[in-house]
């Protein structure tokens, strides 16, 4: 049975994991990219208002959701923006990313924030992933774009 809950910092290892292979699945480069435990717990318990979701099936992880609260000079109201979305190959077409936007858009109902964004990986390689917003009700307002800053 399929079981949609925040994470907590209990999760940061079962989080870490599934983005690692998020992230590898995505990387153009094809190398494996490993995400930490505790970089995942230092997301989990920022200071920035941040919430997880973790699906599990059972008590097999099979996907998660993450966002982070933002703010604009031309929004009324916070809003969110959706940072990793992710579920198990072997899981996909079972309705879980659907369950765990679900379970992501009635928070942010109950917190006021006043929409989601969400940014998609390349096109057209991941047009699946952008159809599937699509169906969401996300609408589609043009890339984004990202620079790279050296600290």
């Amino acid at each position: 049975m399929l079981r949609v809950r925040v994470a907590s910092a209990d999760d940061c290892t079962t989080i870490a994991n599934l983005a690692s292979n998020l992230l590898t699945e995505i990387n153009r480069d094809n190398k494996t990219i490993t995400i930490t435990q505790e970089r995942v717990k230092l997301f989990i318990e920022s200071s920035i208002p941040t919430v997880t979701f973790l699906a599990e099936n059972d008590t097999l992880p099979v996907g998660f959701i993450s966002a982070v609260t933002s703010s604009a000079i031309y929004s009324e109201k916070d809003f969110g923006i959706i940072n990793e979305l992710y579920v198990e190959p072997l899981s996909r077409s079972e309705g879980i990313a659907a369950q765990l936007i679900k379970a992501l858009t009635d928070h942010a109902v109950n917190i006021g924030w006043s929409s989601l964004s969400v940014g998609t990986p390349h096109q057209p390689q991941w047009i699946r992933t952008l159809n599937f917003y699509k169906k969401q009700g996300f609408v589609e307002i043009g890339p984004r774009l990202r620079l790279k800053l050296t600290n």
